[in-house]
């Protein structure tokens, strides 16, 4: 099935959002766009079957071309062989403003000749545009240079960038839209975890989120990118739900209704954001076609240039959200290429958004254990140098008479005394973390017991009847 019937057959059956589509990148309609360009090019001499023989005679120039690895310097491809007429391609100028040349560069005087008249050739009135300038120059080898302002391609561009516009206002509205609906469902979410109330859903929503988090679902393990599939997403999302409707069976642990209308919208704001990420990876693909059929119909290099336009923009908040370069943001090198339509910053936005909001509301025991027996830290000791132990720990370092922190080593562990006992710290996890607090002190008791044993036990084994 060909690109364009497909595209649109999934635009249609997807029911994207009505605001949604105004904004799709117009495939088809760029597409016809491309012929005009064509026939410019033959009108000036610059796309014949000359050129077509030349870049037949090497597929490895072919590949050159259409993956337009670099501009379309066909000497450099093959030096061996003296070309008479080589191709290259500029867009100059800012996204709203822009210019798209040719510039030929030959050694053959005849065709030189020939393109030269064919642009001192006065066009039809009706077409005379500011499109229709040329420039001339010469070399100092004997080469000859024309730079050509076409005109059809700039229709072509313009369109393309306008659609881009489209999409990147698009994306910063439903972004916004995103956020807002997170910091409404952290309103919620914080009223059914709170643990001074008597009933609660505190550690039903700390497993549904470790379970999200450890899912994965919009990054990618073990490295933690951002995932671009949108099949990947769609399936660890439906793994996630699975499990915690099956396994964790929340509809019947939550104890509030709150906790149930939640966990709805929770879900129902994921599929948004991955029908989202659908729509631009679509879109994003429409764009990578078209420029593809662009350059193999053109044989130039619209690939290449195009992408290097939009990053004059990088420092524009509105720009720098969906355009990236992988050797650096906002920093070109030989090797880089930019990205016109990055899926991946949605991606790595929601993950942000998630962690920043919502996630951020309910503590994870992680962050309050003690690094030495990794229990939450019972009656926290908060040293001199910053670094918290529990009690138990902290009694068993100072009998061994070690006085360096186990972290930092700083000599800070044997001077320690009540006062380093962090009272706000133990109230909080008390309040947080009722069941782990309950578990340490329980551990603590036992460990204290077996160690009065053991000392009495020592002594009446020293006793000597006589």
């Amino acid at each position: 099935m060909k690109f364009a019937k497909r595209y649109q057959e999934i635009l249609m059956t997807e029911n994207f959002p009505e605001q949604w589509m105004i904004c799709m990148v117009q495939y088809k309609k760029l597409k016809k766009l491309i012929n005009p360009v064509v026939d410019e090019l033959v009108n000036f001499g610059l796309l014949s079957l000359d050129i077509e023989e030349e870049t037949t005679n090497s597929s490895a120039e072919l590949d050159f071309i259409n993956k337009a690895v670099s501009s379309l310097q066909l000497e450099a491809a093959n030096q061996s062989k003296e070309k008479d007429i080589i191709l290259d391609y500029e867009i100059e100028g800012s996204l709203e403003k822009f210019s798209t040349y040719v510039v030929v560069d030959s050694s053959d005087e005849t065709r030189y000749n020939s393109i030269v008249s064919v642009l001192a050739s006065p066009p039809p009135e009706e077409n005379v545009t500011d499109a229709d300038c040329t420039e001339l120059t010469k070399t100092e080898n004997m080469h000859k240079q024309i730079k050509i302002r076409l005109k059809n391609d700039f229709k072509f561009f313009q369109l393309l960038s306008n659609e881009l516009l489209l999409l990147w206002a698009l994306n910063d509205k439903l972004q916004e839209e995103i956020n807002k609906e997170l910091k409404f469902l952290s309103t919620i979410l914080g009223t059914v975890i709170n643990p001074t109330r008597k009933k609660n859903d505190l550690y039903i929503w700390r497993e549904i989120f470790q379970l999200f988090v450890e899912s994965k679902i919009f990054t990618e393990s073990p490295t933690s990118k951002v995932c671009n599939d949108i099949k990947t997403i769609q399936e660890k999302f439906k793994n996630f739900t699975e499990k915690v409707e099956t396994e964790f069976k929340v509809k019947k642990r939550f104890n509030l209704q709150q906790s149930s209308d939640f966990y709805v919208k929770f879900i129902h704001l994921n599929q948004f954001i991955i029908k989202l990420i659908y729509f631009y990876t679509i879109n994003q693909m429409a764009i990578r076609k078209i420029l593809k059929k662009f350059d193999k119909q053109t044989k130039l290099s619209a690939q290449e240039h195009f992408p290097h336009l939009l990053t004059d923009n990088i420092n524009s908040k509105q720009y720098s959200a969906l355009i990236s370069t992988r050797g650096g943001a906002g920093v070109l090198s030989a090797s880089s290429k930019p990205v016109i339509l990055n899926v991946s910053s949605i991606s790595r936005q929601v993950v942000y958004q998630f962690g920043a909001i919502l996630f951020d509301i309910i503590p994870h025991i992680d962050d309050y254990t003690c690094p030495v027996c990794t229990y939450i830290s019972y009656k926290p000791i908060r040293l001199d140098c910053g670094h918290v132990f529990c009690i138990r720990c902290l009694i068993k370092l100072q009998r061994m008479g070690q006085d360096g922190c186990p972290l930092c080593r700083q000599q800070v562990v044997l001077r320690a005394c009540s006062e380093n006992l962090d009272d706000k710290l133990a109230e909080y996890l008390k309040l947080y973390f009722p069941l782990e607090t309950k578990e340490k002190q329980d551990l603590n008791e036992s460990e204290l017991v077996k160690e009065r044993y053991q000392r009495v036990f020592k002594k009446s084994s020293d006793c000597v009847v006589s």
